[in-house]
């Protein structure tokens, strides 16, 4: 029973993982697309995120809370 629980606690982490990284996928995505929008306009140039700001942003998201 305790094997079990152990592979089932990864296979959650793992779930969780993968939902958070096409959560973040996702959001690129979208925020490409507002920027497109926005670059003609105002002349609006995107900050670049780095990678410690991108594992963040994901671990939050797969831990259920929010970033702000």
């Amino acid at each position: 029973q305790d094997v079990w629980s152990d592979v089932w606690a990864q296979r959650k982490r793992d779930l969780g993982r993968t939902a958070a990284m096409e959560w973040l996928r996702d959001c690129r995505a979208v925020y490409a697309e507002l920027v497109a929008l926005l670059a003609p306009a105002g002349g609006y140039e995107a900050p670049a995120l780095t990678s410690t700001q991108v594992r963040d942003i994901a671990a939050t998201h797969a831990e259920g809370g929010e970033q702000s």
